[in-house]
Protein backbone atom coordinates (compact mmCIF):
# COMPACT_ATOMS: atom_id res chain seq x y z
CA UNK A 1 0.00 0.00 0.00
CA UNK A 2 2.80 2.10 0.79
CA UNK A 3 6.58 2.57 1.62
CA UNK A 4 8.75 5.02 2.45
CA UNK A 5 12.85 5.03 2.47
CA UNK A 6 13.70 6.91 5.43
CA UNK A 7 17.86 6.91 4.39
CA UNK A 8 16.93 8.70 1.14
CA UNK A 9 14.14 11.18 2.40
CA UNK A 10 16.60 12.38 5.32
CA UNK A 11 19.72 12.66 3.63
CA UNK A 12 22.99 11.20 5.24
CA UNK A 13 21.67 10.82 8.62
CA UNK A 14 20.73 7.57 7.47
CA UNK A 15 17.83 6.16 10.37
CA UNK A 16 19.24 2.73 11.42
CA UNK A 17 16.76 0.17 13.30
CA UNK A 18 18.13 -2.27 15.84
CA UNK A 19 15.92 -4.24 16.43
CA UNK A 20 13.07 -2.06 17.92
CA UNK A 21 9.09 -2.63 18.29
CA UNK A 22 7.50 0.18 16.43
CA UNK A 23 3.95 1.26 18.20
CA UNK A 24 0.36 1.72 16.63
CA UNK A 25 -1.68 4.74 17.74
CA UNK A 26 -4.73 3.69 16.38
CA UNK A 27 -6.91 6.92 17.74
CA UNK A 28 -4.20 8.73 15.73
CA UNK A 29 -3.62 6.98 12.96
CA UNK A 30 -0.09 6.96 13.68
CA UNK A 31 2.69 4.74 13.71
CA UNK A 32 5.76 5.54 15.84
CA UNK A 33 9.09 4.54 15.19
CA UNK A 34 12.35 4.22 16.88
CA UNK A 35 16.10 4.11 15.99
CA UNK A 36 19.52 5.82 15.80
CA UNK A 37 21.69 7.43 13.27
CA UNK A 38 24.39 6.54 11.60
CA UNK A 39 26.13 9.22 13.37
CA UNK A 40 25.12 7.92 16.67
CA UNK A 41 22.17 9.91 17.60
CA UNK A 42 18.55 8.65 18.94
CA UNK A 43 16.04 9.54 16.26
CA UNK A 44 12.16 8.96 16.21
CA UNK A 45 9.59 9.18 13.64
CA UNK A 46 5.62 9.54 13.73
CA UNK A 47 4.15 8.07 10.28
CA UNK A 48 0.35 7.99 9.06
CA UNK A 49 -0.91 4.43 8.88
CA UNK A 50 -3.00 5.28 5.69
CA UNK A 51 -0.39 6.96 3.05
CA UNK A 52 3.17 6.48 5.23
CA UNK A 53 3.58 9.91 4.72
CA UNK A 54 5.90 11.36 8.20
CA UNK A 55 4.20 13.74 10.24
CA UNK A 56 7.44 14.50 12.31
CA UNK A 57 10.90 12.99 12.84
CA UNK A 58 13.04 14.30 15.87
CA UNK A 59 16.72 13.63 16.83
CA UNK A 60 17.77 14.43 20.31
CA UNK A 61 21.28 16.11 19.91
CA UNK A 62 22.06 15.63 23.35
CA UNK A 63 22.42 11.56 22.99
CA UNK A 64 25.33 11.99 20.95
CA UNK A 65 27.38 9.23 21.20
CA UNK A 66 24.09 6.82 21.55
CA UNK A 67 25.15 3.33 20.85
CA UNK A 68 21.59 1.92 20.62
CA UNK A 69 17.99 3.54 20.91
CA UNK A 70 15.49 1.17 23.65
CA UNK A 71 12.20 0.36 22.20
CA UNK A 72 9.57 2.62 22.62
CA UNK A 73 6.58 2.25 24.79
CA UNK A 74 3.45 4.09 24.32
CA UNK A 75 1.19 5.66 27.40
CA UNK A 76 -2.79 5.47 26.09
CA UNK A 77 -3.68 7.09 29.16
CA UNK A 78 -1.46 10.26 29.51
CA UNK A 79 -0.96 10.08 25.54
CA UNK A 80 2.73 10.45 25.53
CA UNK A 81 5.66 7.99 24.20
CA UNK A 82 8.74 6.85 26.24
CA UNK A 83 12.07 5.67 25.02
CA UNK A 84 15.34 5.14 26.34
CA UNK A 85 18.89 6.49 25.38
CA UNK A 86 22.58 7.20 27.29
CA UNK A 87 21.59 8.17 30.48
CA UNK A 88 17.77 9.44 29.93
CA UNK A 89 14.67 8.56 29.81
CA UNK A 90 12.98 10.61 26.90
CA UNK A 91 9.23 11.82 27.14
CA UNK A 92 8.04 12.37 23.76
CA UNK A 93 5.13 14.26 22.45
CA UNK A 94 3.04 12.41 19.87
CA UNK A 95 1.37 15.48 18.86
CA UNK A 96 4.91 16.98 17.26
CA UNK A 97 7.70 15.05 18.30
CA UNK A 98 9.15 17.21 21.44
CA UNK A 99 11.52 15.35 23.38
CA UNK A 100 12.13 16.10 26.90
CA UNK A 101 14.76 14.02 28.44
CA UNK A 102 14.34 13.69 32.32
CA UNK A 103 17.58 11.65 33.82
CA UNK A 104 18.16 8.64 36.33
CA UNK A 105 21.87 8.41 35.99
CA UNK A 106 24.32 10.30 38.32
CA UNK A 107 26.14 13.10 36.63
CA UNK A 108 29.53 11.95 37.30
CA UNK A 109 28.27 8.83 35.43
CA UNK A 110 26.63 9.96 32.87
CA UNK A 111 27.12 7.38 29.26
CA UNK A 112 27.74 4.44 31.11
CA UNK A 113 24.31 2.52 30.89
CA UNK A 114 23.89 1.54 26.99
CA UNK A 115 22.97 -0.17 25.13
CA UNK A 116 20.38 -2.71 26.43
CA UNK A 117 18.46 -0.48 28.49
CA UNK A 118 13.98 0.17 28.31
CA UNK A 119 11.11 1.38 29.75
CA UNK A 120 7.92 0.08 29.86
CA UNK A 121 4.50 1.51 30.93
CA UNK A 122 2.54 0.17 34.46
CA UNK A 123 -0.49 1.37 34.13
CA UNK A 124 -1.71 -0.54 37.22
CA UNK A 125 0.43 1.10 39.20
CA UNK A 126 0.62 4.27 37.53
CA UNK A 127 4.15 4.49 36.84
CA UNK A 128 6.96 4.06 34.60
CA UNK A 129 9.30 0.38 34.90
CA UNK A 130 12.91 1.87 33.69
CA UNK A 131 15.66 -1.11 33.28
CA UNK A 132 19.29 0.48 33.13
CA UNK A 133 21.90 -1.39 31.83
CA UNK A 134 24.71 -1.14 34.96
CA UNK A 135 26.84 -3.26 33.53
CA UNK A 136 30.00 -0.85 33.81
CA UNK A 137 29.20 1.36 36.68
CA UNK A 138 31.79 0.90 39.25
CA UNK A 139 30.31 0.21 43.11
CA UNK A 140 30.69 3.76 44.24
CA UNK A 141 29.12 7.50 43.69
CA UNK A 142 26.07 8.79 44.57
CA UNK A 143 23.92 5.68 42.75
CA UNK A 144 26.21 3.11 44.21
CA UNK A 145 25.61 -0.34 42.61
CA UNK A 146 26.80 -3.26 44.27
CA UNK A 147 30.03 -5.05 41.99
CA UNK A 148 27.46 -8.00 40.06
CA UNK A 149 24.95 -5.22 39.45
CA UNK A 150 24.16 -5.83 36.13
CA UNK A 151 20.46 -3.64 35.42
CA UNK A 152 18.87 -1.92 37.99
CA UNK A 153 15.38 -1.35 37.44
CA UNK A 154 13.52 1.82 38.89
CA UNK A 155 9.45 2.67 39.32
CA UNK A 156 8.83 6.32 38.51
CA UNK A 157 5.39 7.94 39.36
CA UNK A 158 4.04 8.75 35.90
CA UNK A 159 3.37 12.11 36.90
CA UNK A 160 5.96 13.10 38.95
CA UNK A 161 8.75 11.33 37.90
CA UNK A 162 9.76 10.73 41.58
CA UNK A 163 11.19 7.43 42.28
CA UNK A 164 8.97 4.80 44.37
CA UNK A 165 11.25 2.23 44.61
CA UNK A 166 14.58 0.39 42.84
CA UNK A 167 16.02 -2.87 42.42
CA UNK A 168 19.17 -4.73 41.45
CA UNK A 169 19.74 -7.80 39.46
CA UNK A 170 22.93 -9.41 38.17
CA UNK A 171 21.92 -10.29 35.00
CA UNK A 172 21.26 -7.68 32.11
CA UNK A 173 17.38 -6.82 31.26
CA UNK A 174 19.24 -7.02 27.67
CA UNK A 175 16.64 -4.27 25.98
CA UNK A 176 12.96 -6.55 26.85
CA UNK A 177 10.38 -5.27 28.13
CA UNK A 178 8.19 -5.53 31.52
CA UNK A 179 5.05 -6.88 31.96
CA UNK A 180 2.68 -6.28 34.79
CA UNK A 181 -0.29 -8.34 35.38
CA UNK A 182 -4.07 -7.22 36.73
CA UNK A 183 -2.73 -7.09 40.80
CA UNK A 184 0.45 -5.00 39.64
CA UNK A 185 3.01 -7.34 39.99
CA UNK A 186 5.86 -7.41 37.89
CA UNK A 187 7.53 -10.34 35.27
CA UNK A 188 10.98 -9.52 33.16
CA UNK A 189 13.28 -11.74 31.40
CA UNK A 190 17.05 -10.78 32.19
CA UNK A 191 20.47 -12.61 30.93
CA UNK A 192 24.01 -12.97 31.41
CA UNK A 193 25.35 -11.77 27.68
CA UNK A 194 28.57 -13.35 28.15
CA UNK A 195 27.75 -16.79 29.85
CA UNK A 196 24.57 -17.16 27.69
CA UNK A 197 22.19 -18.30 30.69
CA UNK A 198 18.64 -16.69 31.63
CA UNK A 199 16.22 -15.73 34.24
CA UNK A 200 12.66 -14.81 34.32
CA UNK A 201 12.08 -12.78 37.61
CA UNK A 202 8.66 -11.45 39.21
CA UNK A 203 8.79 -8.25 41.27
CA UNK A 204 5.50 -7.15 43.76
CA UNK A 205 4.55 -3.45 43.42
CA UNK A 206 6.80 -2.33 46.13
CA UNK A 207 9.61 -4.20 43.99
CA UNK A 208 10.31 -7.25 46.11
CA UNK A 209 10.84 -10.05 44.77
CA UNK A 210 8.27 -12.75 44.49
CA UNK A 211 10.28 -15.93 42.45
CA UNK A 212 12.92 -16.20 39.94
CA UNK A 213 12.57 -19.37 37.27
CA UNK A 214 15.96 -20.36 35.93
CA UNK A 215 15.26 -21.09 32.42
CA UNK A 216 19.06 -21.55 32.12
CA UNK A 217 19.38 -20.12 28.55
CA UNK A 218 18.88 -16.41 27.09
CA UNK A 219 15.45 -14.83 26.68
CA UNK A 220 16.59 -13.66 22.81
CA UNK A 221 15.13 -10.25 23.45
CA UNK A 222 11.70 -11.60 23.78
CA UNK A 223 9.47 -10.30 26.63
CA UNK A 224 7.06 -11.86 28.59
CA UNK A 225 3.32 -11.77 27.34
CA UNK A 226 -0.03 -13.15 29.92
CA UNK A 227 -2.58 -14.06 28.73
CA UNK A 228 -6.58 -13.72 30.24
CA UNK A 229 -6.34 -17.17 31.81
CA UNK A 230 -3.17 -16.64 34.19
CA UNK A 231 -0.65 -17.73 32.17
CA UNK A 232 2.56 -16.13 31.50
CA UNK A 233 4.58 -17.28 28.26
CA UNK A 234 8.18 -16.57 27.97
CA UNK A 235 10.98 -18.00 25.53
CA UNK A 236 14.26 -19.05 27.04
CA UNK A 237 16.87 -20.43 24.61
CA UNK A 238 14.94 -22.79 22.02
CA UNK A 239 12.02 -23.52 24.34
CA UNK A 240 8.76 -22.02 25.05
CA UNK A 241 7.86 -21.71 28.62
CA UNK A 242 4.05 -21.51 29.67
CA UNK A 243 4.61 -20.55 33.73
CA UNK A 244 1.92 -19.88 36.30
CA UNK A 245 1.26 -16.14 37.83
Amino acid sequence: KWKIKLSTDYGTNVFVFSGQTSVIDENAGKLYLAGTTTSNLPRFFALDLNTGSVSWNSIWSAGSGTSETSNISFDKVENKIYAVAKNAVLEINPADGQITPFYIASASDPFSRQPKSSVSIDSVNNALLVGFDYSSVPASGSDKVSADTKTKLFSLNKITKANNWSYEIPLNLAGNLITVDNSGNLYFAAEDIGIGTGKLYSLNKNGVLRWVFDGGAPAQGVSPVIDSFGGLYQVLGFKLYKIGL
